[in-house]
């Protein structure tokens, strides 16, 4: 079974915002943090700039995302 990295993107925003509602409000998610562990754990090659560029997809409010 694959997913599309929009799928992905919107799996992370959701679980990111699942935390926040366990951990209260105010809690800081590191999405970074987060995508690195990931990526160890499946031994997954990722360059930082793909990291943040994918930091920036789960922040940006679901209006301004496309589909990629």
């Amino acid at each position: 079974y694959g997913c599309t990295m929009d799928e992905i993107y919107q799996n992370m925003q959701v679980f990111t915002e699942g935390l926040q509602s366990f951990l209260g409000s105010d809690a800081i998610v590191d999405e970074k943090a987060v995508l690195s562990r990931i990526a160890i754990d499946f031994e997954l090659e990722v360059q930082p700039e793909s990291l943040d560029a994918a930091v920036k997809l789960i922040q940006a409010p679901k209006r301004k995302r496309r589909r990629v």
